[in-house]
């Protein structure tokens, strides 16, 4: 097989450490899911999302900045990747393992977002 994890890892091809943000959390006795994140880095390739990469995404998040990460480690659905001043939060995950590396698409998260976000409750 096929084995491209020096390609992912290689300075002179562009990769570099990402630094990143792990959710982790417990469900609590009450029954709710307590959510937190964990700093950590990988090593990977970060470049602006392609059309065809983009249309893989929910039609709701087409419209949002993306970005293609290729990385040495897995990075969730739900995890964030800093990149160029900017939080991107991870919504598509793949496991090109077998390969060599790992694949993830991460959108744009603005300061007014918040992940996970309750909605507002009538009265």
């Amino acid at each position: 097989m096929l084995d491209l994890s020096e390609v992912v890892t290689d300075p002179e091809l562009g990769a570099r450490e990402i630094s990143i943000e792990r959710a982790v959390g417990a469900r609590q006795p009450s029954g709710e899911w307590e959510e937190s994140y964990a700093p950590g880095t990988v090593t990977g390739i970060v470049h602006p999302a392609s059309k065809d990469q983009i249309a893989t995404l929910p039609e709701g998040e087409r419209h949002f900045r993306t970005i293609a990460v290729f990385s040495d480690a897995p990075l969730a659905a739900r995890d964030f990747v800093h990149y160029r001043g900017a939080r991107w939060r991870v919504t598509a995950d793949s496991d090109w393992s077998d390969y060599g590396y790992y694949y993830a698409l991460a959108t744009r998260h603005d300061a007014t977002a918040r992940p996970r976000a309750g909605a507002f409750v009538v009265t």
